[in-house]
């Protein structure tokens, strides 16, 4: 993938982090505290209900869902369930039509799992190398860093971090406040790493990077802040948008003087600072 591909990203609560981050209060957060909560949630789900409606009620008890804006509430309820047919049975004129339909998870509780984590029970192979605590056939992401009393993980969260400081797109970062996957150290460990290698965009220092903390939001915050998250966003694809203008004219400025069969002939500054100098006579 071209690294020009993308000009400007917006990441929104990223589960990105190091192994081992050491917080300012001397204790550590490892890479496994980001699953934990979501792997709670999701193993104890309800999946099926009698009718939508009392799925809506259901999730309205919930202070999970007590938090987020009442569109995207509404939406989750139109579009989270899916219809069951359910067959009774019974036929002929005393059959009493059914008055609701039951419906279930549009995504299964197994998927919603696979996408917070992969679990590595049973590890290591028969057939590992001594000392090896991987299997290689069947888990070849699985950082021995990460490895801990829970035995799930997710390739993405830890691999993704080394990449930062190389990522030339401009980053606008968007937080909750109040998420446990947001602590001030890992936002500013992600705010001046991201971008300021050799090939990135230059970081937080050339102005490329950026971010957001919305006060008294979680994790969930583009489910609760709706509004505030558009507005953040769309103001950054603005400024964006007009940089990225500014840079295409550069480009096409640079070279847009030269003739078009230009571009598939050397100039005379290749041969300034190639001199031809003595020819190597070939060995015979």
């Amino acid at each position: 993938m071209h690294p020009r591909l993308f000009h400007a990203i917006v990441l929104v609560e990223p589960p990105i982090v190091r192994p081992v981050t050491h917080l300012s209060d001397s204790s550590v957060f490892r890479a496994d505290m980001i699953l934990r909560p979501h792997l709670k949630f999701s193993v104890y789900r309800r999946e099926a209900w009698p009718s939508r409606s009392a799925a809506a009620e259901s999730f309205r008890r919930k202070p999970f869902y007590q938090t987020w804006d009442r569109r995207v509430f509404a939406e989750f309820v139109k579009y989270g369930l899916r219809d069951v047919s359910v067959d009774t049975g019974i036929s002929g004129k005393d059959s009493q039509p059914q008055m609701t339909t039951p419906v279930r998870l549009t995504t299964p509780v197994l998927c919603e799992l696979a996408s917070f984590a992969r679990p590595y029970h049973n590890l290591p192979a028969p057939d590992a190398a001594i000392g090896d605590s991987r299997n290689r056939l069947t888990h070849p992401d699985l950082d021995p860093q990460v490895m801990t009393s829970l035995p799930f993980y997710r390739p993405e969260v830890t691999e993704l971090f080394p990449r930062l400081p190389y990522l030339r797109p401009s980053v606008l970062y968007i937080y909750g406040s109040e998420s446990h996957m947001s602590l001030p150290e890992l936002r500013s460990d992600k705010l001046r790493t991201t971008g300021i290698a050799t090939g990135g965009s230059g970081g937080a220092a050339a102005g490329r990077v950026r971010e957001v903390v919305m006060q008294g939001f979680s994790h969930q915050v583009p489910l609760e802040a709706v509004n505030e998250c558009a507005e953040e966003i769309s103001s950054w694809l603005a400024c964006e948008s007009r940089r990225w203008c500014r840079e295409e004219q550069a480009f096409h400025n640079r070279r847009g003087n030269a003739a078009s069969s230009d571009s598939r002939t050397i100039d005379k500054d290749w041969k300034v600072y190639v001199p031809r100098g003595n020819r190597v006579k070939p060995n015979m």
